[in-house]
């Protein structure tokens, strides 16, 4: 009986270890959560700025009016953890920024070289663009 509670008591230890070493590891089920929440909204800001972009010799639109669109496209212009559209700034004739608050911090040296132009800090952060590029808008620091 004595050696059950003792093997119980190791069982135990060993299974609380487990899950915290998980926690450790993959973090928690909220910052998951935060970094998924993240990856949406960049994904928004990457076809939120091929949408903005006009065709060649058209300007660039004045405001992001997110009324004009049918609901499914209002869901990818607006985060998705609030619903509050995301920032879009008219810089100039061939620039635009595109602005969204993040729930984490993602450093260029966590990404891919191809996606490094995405990182940014936690909070408010904007995405500057130069509409001049056939193909799509080109990032700017």
């Amino acid at each position: 009986m004595k050696g059950q509670g003792f093997l119980l008591a190791a069982i135990t230890v060993v299974v609380v270890a487990v899950v915290v070493t998980g926690f450790l590891v993959m973090g928690s089920p909220q910052e998951a959560r935060k970094e998924e929440l993240d990856k949406r909204r960049v994904e928004d800001l990457r076809m939120l700025a091929n949408l903005m972009t006009p065709e060649p010799g058209r300007p660039l639109r004045d405001s992001l009016d997110v009324n004009g669109y049918s609901p499914d496209m209002k869901r990818q212009l607006t985060d998705p953890a609030t619903g509050a559209p995301y920032e879009y700034h008219l810089a100039d004739s061939t620039h635009f920024e595109l602005c969204a608050t993040f729930d984490t911090e993602v450093r260029p040296e966590d990404l891919q070289p191809y996606e490094r132009d995405w990182a940014h800090a936690k909070g408010r952060h904007c995405f500057r663009f130069d509409a001049r590029y056939p193909g799509g808008p080109r990032r700017v620091p």
